[in-house]
């Protein structure tokens, strides 16, 4: 018994050390949601009112919320119950592993194998999971089923209890209910059964007495399981549940190295096999349940990998000592591996560095630095009542800031929208927002369409900022009446409603793109550095940082993001295509190549039609640079349809006809100006191929110019060309006629204008010249000619300048 209590002892100092380093971790969603209700207990919130319900039996997460006591001390105290839970899950990976083996080293080696991987980042780090609730009691259950008949009824009433975690763990105490039955007898197994079922019968009473299963509960209930069974499928849509166990494996290698061999062997134990059998068919099915949401739900399959070790060690001594030896050594060494891969998440936990590879890294580095940004926006308003709103998962906003949610059901759920139980997310949703008009809402899922949002409540929430590139953050602007009340609709329009809601974008947090307009283009350029500065190994981050490099002409800065994301993700396509559009720009034209033929070669069959119009684009460009005309138009020429709206391909086109002085081709290019929606930009190509079609006709410039305005008389840059190329022809007269015209036309571009007053002034004297240049200036502040001419008048003449007009080709 003395070294039962050592090696316990033992058991239990590396599971609270294993705990330990992770006390002031941040805390994650699922924390946040199970202690809302405890975090704002000030308020007065209640369970079903303020929090639908959650983490049934009620009657348990009220004693947790007096457990939780005050937000000051409530995060330790629950972390400190985590530990002992944690503790608890090790000592009953010991106490079956003795039962199954009757060998003490080797229950140590079980246990303490938990005691450590129990903890594996991801796995409990910053959570809360019912699974450290339940996984002692389904342990200690089996253990005393293996004694015997006599220990049936307790055995029975630690499966019940574990229905108290998580009702779905009832699926152990139901795989192991036949297996009772076969072992212990009828009777046997109607005692083990009957003390399954009374603890969940007595649950049931005192809920009912609560008010926790009436008809509102039970609309709630619904609601939750419809949405967690929407919300999973967000695994499978972006992630792969295959490249989530090959990690959580690496992270776990001796208990899948040894455990899952051991845990198989352990099904032929005569007599104890059956159990263990049903055992693991039950935590199988708790985890196909659950579709694997979540990597805590692996908690319970490790720790039966855990006595697994532990059987498998045992077994190997009883046959052989040596290979018993050779397996503890096996052990020893790929755990000392495993700690070594994993020391600087309990050496250094909350460095953002460390942070950064957890799965919810978002949750775990962003949200703390939105929310103290929030936090501090509400002080400086007075608006210390007020509550706030984030549309997604990481609701743990709430507590962070000091502000609860403004709806009631405080998670997140995507369609199909085809059910009646979802009727209630709408209400509290819809309702909520209504009731409370929070100033702030946070877009953290991009699938939030805000515009519909207005036009179903009333409620005009304006984009202030995009935190970090991620959190669009919406201020209440404005609220009308509607027609409708939004909360008057049948079932069915409102999920009409919610599918139209949420139809904006994906269901995932990530990179909120932003137009590359200038005003845009320059905060998301601020906000994507201090992303990366908090955060060097966001990728997503990093590839957006690379964009809006190459956007405002920062190429060194652009391949110097983008070779960081290829340096970690070499098989991601279209990656090579966006360095080699920088690389083009910076003149290294070996390397652009390179990386196009990669591309093409490597990943040509995953290409969306944007990606292969982008490839060409790019191919193009480079073959200009080279000055390979036929091969740059080959490009351009299959690029231009999807890409009319950018220039470049078109001066690229143009370009290459002009020098090969193919009127005919110009002329056909015309006709395909129709592509371009941009109404400026096509004017401005039209002008541009009017010019080079002037520029190598026998025909006057004018005489061209004119023929091809004709067709476009609404073409103000054209009719500057035109009024540019008569000042050239000595033809003044006419081109000051066309000059006044644009100047004064409320139809021509603003830059037009001015740059038509500057023509005139240049050829006017004394003030009506300088009246003249003053009025460019009004209309374009820049206008470097203008200032220059302005500039001279003012100095004293030291000789006579007579402007003598220009000569040439028409240019645009």
């Amino acid at each position: 018994m003395d070294f039962h209590i050592a090696y316990l002892a033992i058991t239990a100092i590396i599971a609270a050390s294993s705990r330990l380093p992770f006390r002031n971790f941040p805390i994650d969603d699922d924390f946040a949601v199970h202690t809302y209700i405890a975090r704002f207990k000030r308020r007065g919130f209640e369970w079903k009112k303020d929090l639908q319900l959650i983490g049934i039996p009620i009657w348990k997460m009220k004693l947790l919320d007096r457990f939780y006591k005050d937000p000051s001390v409530g995060v330790d105290r629950i972390r400190h119950l985590q530990t002992a839970l944690h503790i608890l899950g090790a000592w009953g990976v010991y106490a079956l592993a003795w039962m199954l083996t009757g060998d003490a080293t080797a229950a140590l080696i079980g246990g303490a194998l938990y005691a450590f991987y129990g903890t594996s980042p991801d796995l409990s780090a910053g959570s809360f999971n019912h699974e450290q609730f339940y996984i002692p009691l389904v342990l200690f259950g089996t253990a005393l089923c293996l004694v015997g008949p006599q220990w049936a009824f307790v055995a029975g009433l630690c499966f019940g209890f574990a229905t108290f975690a998580k009702t779905t763990a009832g699926l152990h105490g139901a795989a192991l209910a036949p297996v009772a039955l076969y072992s212990f007898g009828i009777n046997g197994g109607l005692v083990f059964v009957s003390g399954m079922i009374l603890p969940a019968l007595i649950s049931q009473i005192a809920e009912r007495r609560a008010g926790y299963m009436d008809s509102l509960s039970r609309r709630q209930l619904a609601a939750r399981y419809a949405t967690t069974i929407r919300s999973t499928k967000t695994k499978s849509m972006y992630f792969s549940l295959r490249a989530e166990i090959l990690q959580l494996a690496s992270r776990s290698l001796p208990l899948w190295l040894v455990g899952l061999p051991g845990l198989v062997f352990a099904f032929n134990i005569s007599g104890d096999g059956l159990w263990m059998a049903g055992l693991t068919l039950g935590a199988l099915g708790m985890i196909i349940g659950q579709r694997a949401f979540s990597r805590y739900h692996f908690l319970p399959p490790l720790s039966l990998f855990s006595v697994g070790a532990a059987v498998a060690w045992n077994a190997a001594w009883e046959t052989n000592e040596t290979l018993g030896g050779l397996i503890a050594v096996a052990l020893t060494a790929s755990t000392l591996w495993s700690l070594s891969r994993l020391w600087f998440f309990y050496a250094r936990p909350n460095d953002a560095e460390t942070i950064a590879r957890y799965e919810k890294f978002d949750q775990y580095l962003y949200i703390p630095y939105l929310a103290k940004i929030l936090r501090r926006w509400y002080r400086i308003h007075k608006l210390d009542e007020e509550r706030i709103y984030i549309w997604g998962t990481f609701v743990q906003l709430y507590p962070l800031t000091g502000r609860p949610s403004s709806d009631t059901y405080l998670h997140y759920c995507i369609g199909p929208w085809n059910t009646p139980s979802l009727e209630i997310y709408y209400d509290n949703l819809i309702g909520g927002l209504i009731r409370h008009k929070p100033p702030l809402l946070i877009r953290a899922f991009h699938d939030l369409d805000l515009h519909e949002l207005e036009r179903l409540t009333g409620l005009q929430y304006k984009q202030v900022k995009i935190s970090l590139c991620r959190f669009p953050v919406y201020r209440l602007n404005a609220f009308r009446s509607v027609s409708q009340n939004p909360l008057n609709l049948s079932w069915q329009e409102k999920m009409q409603w919610m599918d139209r809601l949420t139809s904006a974008g994906k269901h995932i947090p990530g990179i909120a793109r932003s137009p590359f307009t200038p005003n845009e283009a320059r905060s998301a350029y601020k906000e994507c550095k201090k992303l990366l500065r908090l955060n060097p190994d966001d990728l997503e981050g990093q590839l957006y940082f690379g964009e809006l490099c190459h956007y405002f002409q920062k190429h060194d800065e652009a391949v110097e993001a983008y070779d960081k994301v290829l340096q970690r993700e070499p098989n991601r396509w279209y990656l090579r295509t966006q360095i080699a559009a920088s690389e083009i720009q910076n003149n290294r034209l070996e390397r652009a190549e390179t990386l196009l033929h990669e591309e093409h070669a490597l990943y040509q069959d995953k290409w969306t039609a944007s990606d292969r119009m982008e490839w060409n684009f790019q191919s193009g460009l480079l073959a200009l640079k080279r000055g390979d005309d036929n091969a740059a138009l080959g490009y351009l020429v299959t690029a231009l349809p999807q890409t009319s709206e950018r220039m470049v391909a078109w001066e690229g086109i143009i370009a290459i006809h002009q020098r090969a002085n193919n009127t005919e081709a110009l002329n056909q290019l015309l006709e395909t100006t129709k592509s371009i929606v941009n109404v400026r930009d096509r004017e401005w190509v039209i002008a541009h191929i009017a010019s080079s079609l002037a520029s190598i006709e026998a025909d006057a410039d004018s005489v061209t110019l004119s023929r091809i305005l004709e067709r476009y008389p609404e073409n103000c840059l054209l009719r500057y060309a035109l009024a540019s190329a008569l000042e050239r022809e000595r033809r003044i007269a006419e081109s000051q006629v066309i000059f006044q015209e644009l100047s004064r036309s409320e139809k021509c571009y603003v830059n037009i204008q001015a740059a038509s007053l500057f023509r005139l002034g240049r050829l006017a004297e004394g003030e009506q010249k300088k009246r003249l240049l003053l009025d460019c200036l009004e209309l374009d502040p820049d206008h470097g000619g203008a200032r220059n001419a302005l500039a001279e008048m003012n100095q004293p003449a030291s000789s006579t300048n007579t402007l003598q007009p220009e000569t040439g080709k028409a240019t645009l």
